[in-house]
């Protein structure tokens, strides 16, 4: 009987310490009409807030939240992170719609100093007009991801232009690692979507950017970066890599951008001596966008390369010379006085088409003006040598159908014989754009 007794008692001690330590894995359940933050938070007697699951969640859990519409009196925070083999999950019940809203709070979810926590099949919103608010604010955060998200209805910034739907911030606490978007929804967010500052080794793929005002960007030293697939429609800047501390090693390919006023901003800001190097804009489709390259070369920048793009456009829009925008499909060096250094630059496999009547300048470089590919190469050798000015014959712009016809003159006109455009391959059936979330 006594050792009955104490081997009872050492698994209990056991199973405690194992549970304490996050061990085994629980699964704590949410559901806002009929919980009770209370009860044991299981399935048949779940909790009411999510609060009260970011509080008790230890690496290997799960949190499962029914469908329905929980409004925040306080921003989210977790108690701890996960791990590399037992991250903390937050999903929605299968086939259910769970919003997450922020109301006229400052953010949805904090992630400081926060890692492995992946969030699958969430929606967010918020009406927050604080000063640099936010949905996701994250900082020294590593490797937790976002997956099949919905974020939507952010307000226009106020006081601040650092307001976001996602803001990693630059602090002394370092740079967030490892992070990933993928297959989420960006719609109708009147601050930018993703507003990066210290990051490396991201990836942002597959995602759906709808009437953002900006959808991803770099703004102060994004390394290790690789931004793929993503269909962005609308908005004024597709992709704004400042890289104001520098950059390095980031990849933008395969991405579709349909009406957005500019698809491609960088430099501008200063980088406090650290170079802004290695980026590649290659293989990406733009149709119908206002301006295509817009950048200021303020002597830090090195290694840019911008190749197998198509840009392409069929309506006019006359730009005035004068206006900040003018330089149509490339505006380099706009406050310079000195043209940038071809070394530093690589352009060149391109497409680049706009209406024969439209009367704004192509090509803007400092002093240089010109208003034809011809012209522009002499003007930089070997800049768009061989490149082309084409209507490339997509198969249905209209219903998104961004790949080429047979007759198609971008077909094998990429470098290294590849197709100019988003498909590369030709051929491939790589979904660009967001994958059905259920």
């Amino acid at each position: 009987m006594i050792k009955s007794a104490l081997s009872s008692s050492l698994i209990l001690i056991l199973v405690s310490a194992l549970l304490s330590g996050g061990l085994i894995a629980r699964e704590y359940h949410v559901e806002g009409i009929r919980g009770d933050d209370t009860a044991s938070g299981t399935s048949d007697h779940p909790w009411k807030t999510i609060g009260r699951t970011t509080a008790a969640a230890a690496p290997g859990d799960t949190i499962v939240i029914h469908g329905g519409t929980y409004r925040l009196e306080r921003q989210l925070a977790f108690t701890a992170s996960g791990t590399e083999k037992q991250p903390i999950t937050v999903t929605a019940t299968p086939q259910e719609t769970v919003l997450i809203d922020g109301g006229t709070n400052n953010c949805c979810i904090t992630l400081q100093a926060r890692s492995h926590i992946i969030f699958r099949n969430l929606s967010f919103t918020t009406a927050s007009m604080a000063v640099g608010a936010q949905m996701v604010y994250m900082e020294a955060t590593n490797y937790c991801e976002f997956s099949g998200c919905e974020f939507r209805g952010m307000p226009g910034p106020v006081g601040s232009e650092n307001s976001s739907v996602i803001r990693c911030m630059a602090t002394e606490n370092g740079y967030s690692t490892g992070c990933i978007f993928r297959n989420n929804l960006f719609a109708d967010n009147h601050s930018p979507a993703l507003r990066l500052y210290r990051t490396d080794g991201w990836i942002i793929e597959n995602n759906e950017f709808r009437n953002c005002v900006q959808a991803i960007g770099g703004k102060d030293s994004p390394l290790n970066m690789l931004v793929r697939r993503n269909r962005i429609t609308g908005g004024e800047t597709a992709f704004y890599f400042a890289g104001q501390h520098g950059c390095k090693n980031v990849r933008i390919t395969e991405n579709i951008v349909v009406g957005a006023d500019a698809c491609f901003q960088t430099g501008g800001l200063g980088t406090e001596g650290k170079l802004r190097e290695d980026l590649r804009l290659f293989n990406n489709t733009f149709y119908d966008c206002k301006q295509f390259i817009n950048g200021w070369d303020d002597g830090f920048t090195r290694g840019q390369r911008y190749y197998n793009n198509i840009f392409f456009s069929r309506t006019r829009e006359n730009i005035s010379p004068g206006s900040d925008l003018a330089g149509r499909m490339v505006n380099l060096n706009k406050y310079g006085k000195e043209s940038i250094n071809p070394e530093h630059y690589f352009m060149d496999w391109n497409c680049l088409s706009i209406p024969s009547d439209d009367t704004s300048i192509r090509f803007i470089d400092a002093k240089i003006r010109s208003q034809s590919i011809q012209e522009w190469s002499i003007a930089h050798p070997p800049f768009e040598s061989h490149s082309i000015s084409a209507d490339p014959l997509f198969v249905d712009p209209e219903k998104g159908d961004f790949h080429l016809r047979p007759a198609s003159p971008c077909i094998g006109k990429g470098m290294d014989g590849v197709d100019m455009g988003a498909y590369p391959h030709g051929t491939e059936m790589a979904v660009i754009g967001r994958i059905s979330r259920n």
